[in-house]
């Protein structure tokens, strides 16, 4: 008898069919089983079922259909390839055909989507992806500082996905609204601190005259 080769890949299901027995008897009623090679002792025996019946052992499924038996492979391993045995029991020697099982890796999975990017302006960039979502880096917003404390903004609009073209605009508006008050902040700390260094020089300045001026004697 010329041996069954089946493929398979991991995580999938086969399903083989021995039929053509070497048997000059009819085995149609007879028990059929699956074995691990060399099936020469019981003890090899996996799994088998009587006429008609259906069994289970693991991830193995054994269906005797008169003339035919169907092994069923679920959820392949990498491990169940080898060598096997169906076989029917008979008077005398019992009547074997070879299963030569090879199971190969799963197929890659599809390679994941990259994000693209959307650049607003010269200071803001939107990460759009197919699950929409939107994500936002700040980054190099003060571009300028003098004494006159000068924020230069560039404000544009990108499209989104549905739902969320409202955040955005809200987003940048507060962004520009912290910073704008953090830098007046600043800027009155500084005239403010100017402001008392000048009070405190011109003490000084006073307290040395007044100690430099020589007494008068009456």
């Amino acid at each position: 008898m010329k041996p069954l080769y089946i493929n398979g890949r991991v995580g999938e299901s086969v399903t083989i069919k021995c039929s053509d027995w070497d048997a000059w008897t009819n085995v149609k009623e007879n028990v059929k089983y699956f074995c691990d090679s060399p099936c020469s002792e019981d003890h090899h025996i996996i799994v088998k079922a009587a006429y008609g019946d259906t069994t289970y052992k693991n991830r193995l499924k054994l269906q005797n259909e008169g003339k035919s038996l169907f092994v069923t492979f679920m959820d392949l391993q990498k491990s169940d390839s080898k060598t096997y045995f169906c076989g029917t029991k008979r008077f005398g020697y019992d009547s074997l055909i070879k299963v030569i099982l090879n199971v190969t890796e799963a197929h890659s999975p599809s390679p994941k989507t990259t994000p693209k990017t959307v650049t607003v302006g010269s200071t803001l960039s939107f990460a759009v992806t197919h699950s929409s979502t939107m994500s936002s880096n700040i980054s190099d917003i003060i571009t300028e500082m003098s004494s006159n404390t000068t924020l230069n903004t560039t404000t544009a609009t990108a499209s989104a996905t549905p739902g969320s073209d409202r955040s955005v605009p809200y987003l940048i508006k507060g962004v520009i609204t912290i910073i704008t008050v953090l830098m007046v902040l600043l800027k009155l700390m500084s005239k403010t601190m100017k402001q008392k260094l000048r009070k405190t020089h011109k003490s000084t300045h006073t307290l040395q005259i007044c100690v430099n001026k020589p007494s008068t004697r009456l």
